[in-house]
Formats: structure tokens, C-alpha cells, sequence
């Protein structure tokens, strides 16, 4: 089939497309994201790591869409498809957090910490959870980490000031919110 699509640029042109839509390129909306990346999934054609992306990114699609049953279901076989794929623990991460799960959403954190140590994002995703599940303190710890590994993190600032705020340390929180307006006026 690859040596088929290969030597039919027309066949291999629609398979290009089909990923440019289901990875969201040229803001692709949610409905043509999934069509896509379900189409990519039931060819039968693509190999377990790509399938996993495809899951992913149809995930994070029902989950912008509102479906997040269908988006955990997407995340989980995700997870089963390529279990070192990190960025599908953040999507499941966030998955479980709009739920309300936010537990399971600091274990998905949790685990893409583990594989992706200096990323930023893992650590201020985990830092929401901490904060909306009243860890105040977990949660700064992981925007202070987040900051440091990404300075320019305007949205880490801008939580962690929140955060400070909650908590009454309104000086640290004036100065989150100021580091925020530079970095980001129109947050």
C-alpha cells in the first residue's frame, strides 16, 4: 500500500492532507480534525505510533468540542497505542482536570513530567490541578518550576498570581500580575 501511495502523487497528496488536518494545521476546525484523523485510524494503513498521535489529536478535538467521554476514550487508546508518547498524557492530563478529576489529572501530569522533565507545560498543568484542588502550595511549587524551566511562561505567572492572591500574599501576586503584562499585555 505504501509503494502505492508513493507512486500515485494524487494518493499521497490526500494522505498528506488528511495529517495536515487531523494534526490542526491552518486552524483546521474540531469536526474536521476528528473526520480526519478518523478517517487516518479506520485506513487501516498506519503504523501503532502514528495511530496514536491520530487518537491524541482526535482526543483533544472532542475535547475542545465538549465530548470528553469520547475525548478520555481517544486518550486512553492513545496511551494503550504508544505508552511513551507524552504528549497524550498532557491531553488525558487535561481531559481528567475539566472533569474534575483532578487526581488522575496529577498522574497524567505526573507522567509527563517523568518522560519530558524540562518541559514546561507539564509542571503548570499539574500546578492548575494542585490549585483547583485547593494544594496551594503543590501548586506554586510547580509554576515556580514551570517559570524557571520557561521564563517568558506568561500564563504560569499569571496562575501563580493567582495563587498568591487566594492566599493573601498580595505583593508576590502584584508582582506575578506585572511580569504577566509585560511578558503578555493582552492576558
Amino acid at each position: 500500500m505504501a509503494v502505492l501511495l508513493a507512486a500515485t502523487p494524487a494518493g499521497a497528496q490526500t494522505l498528506r492532507e488528511l495529517w495536515h488536518s487531523c494534526e490542526g494545521k491552518d486552524s483546521a476546525s474540531s469536526d474536521l480534525i476528528i473526520s480526519s484523523c478518523t478517517t487516518l485510524i479506520d485506513s487501516g494503513r498506519e503504523m501503532q505510533n502514528a495511530l496514536g498521535q491520530a487518537f491524541n489529536n482526535r482526543c483533544i478535538a472532542y475535547r475542545a468540542k465538549g465530548e470528553l467521554d469520547r475525548a478520555l476514550e481517544d486518550c486512553d487508546r492513545a496511551v494503550d497505542l504508544n505508552p511513551g508518547y507524552s504528549n497524550v498524557y498532557n491531553s488525558r492530563g487535561n481531559v481528567y482536570r475539566e472533569k474534575g478529576q483532578y487526581e488522575r489529572a496529577i498522574q497524567d501530569y505526573d507522567e509527563l513530567i517523568r518522560l519530558r522533565p524540562f518541559n514546561a507545560i507539564g509542571f503548570y498543568n499539574r500546578g492548575i490541578a494542585y490549585g483547583l484542588s485547593g494544594r496551594n502550595e503543590r501548586a506554586i511549587e510547580d509554576f515556580d518550576q514551570a517559570i524557571r524551566l520557561d521564563p517568558s511562561h506568561a500564563f504560569a505567572l499569571h496562575d501563580r498570581g493567582k495563587v498568591y492572591l487566594d492566599i493573601g500574599q498580595l505583593d508576590r501576586a502584584i508582582e506575578d500580575f506585572d511580569r504577566t503584562i509585560q511578558l503578555k499585555p493582552d492576558l
